[in-house]
């Protein structure tokens, strides 16, 4: 499966009352499989910057195994 990170944007997620900037990790059709979301700005520039170089090196980025 191939990654993609999405752009920084305004994430909202209305379940959990959060409204605020973020990225997803885009799957190979480019849907989110997971959403980051943060209050402040900069703090989502760091966080996406360290995700970019960590899906960037990374050999294997599978989903979490259920028993």
């Amino acid at each position: 499966m191939k990654y993609r990170l999405g752009e920084i944007q305004v994430t909202a997620h209305a379940s959990l009352d959060f409204r605020g900037v973020g990225f997803n990790i885009l799957d190979e059709h480019g849907a989110p499989i997971v959403t980051f979301g943060y209050l402040d700005p900069g703090d989502a520039v760091k966080a996406r910057n360290l995700i970019e170089g960590a899906i960037a090196e990374a050999k294997l980025i599978a989903s979490a195994e259920r028993s």
